[in-house]
């Protein structure tokens, strides 16, 4: 499954650089985040010109009752290594549940740019589920859920960037 999603930041390229920078955003993010019930950095290291984060992940998430049997929210955690090019405005993302790695990966990209009125962050992702018997069901319950974690999580950012960056109000519009 590939998607692609958009949103625009109101403010500057470099505030939004600060931002995604900025060293009190992941317990920021984690406190206010109700799709994910526990996220953890596990490493922040700077390597040449960019920065790599890996986070461990578990969703707050309810399985439809069809995949109980055969899923829990535990099994759905996972852990994801972000390398972030500051000065270029892009990172790369790849993830992998920790369990049943072999049914399950997603990698991609977001580039942020500045845009009248703001930063617009594009972010294009590929997600790869091989799941016998239920996977066409999965494949449809993730795909919704990560489209409401995004918007989600711009929300959550767009928050941070207003009380931490700019000290004012901030539009977030996708």
């Amino acid at each position: 499954m590939l998607f692609k999603t958009q949103y625009t930041f109101a403010c500057s390229l470099e505030q939004f650089q600060q931002a995604v920078l900025h060293p009190e955003l992941d317990a920021y993010i984690e406190r206010r985040l109700q799709s994910i019930e526990r996220r953890h950095v596990l490493e922040i290291r700077p390597e040449g010109d960019v920065i790599v984060k890996r986070v461990r992940c578990l969703p707050a998430v309810e399985i439809p009752r069809p995949l109980q049997p055969f899923v829990s929210p535990a099994m759905m955690e996972w852990e994801e290594e972000i390398i972030i090019n500051p000065s270029r405005g892009w990172s790369e993302f790849r993830a992998a549940p920790l369990r049943f790695r072999e049914y399950s990966s997603t990698h991609g990209c977001a580039i942020a740019q500045p845009v009248p009125g703001g930063v617009q962050r594009t972010l294009m992702a590929a997600i790869s589920i091989h799941i016998p018997v239920f996977g066409a069901l999965f494949s449809r319950f993730v795909e919704d859920r990560v489209a409401a974690s995004l918007d989600e999580e711009a929300r959550v950012f767009a928050s941070f960037i207003a009380q931490r960056i700019t000290s004012g109000e901030t539009a977030l519009r996708n």
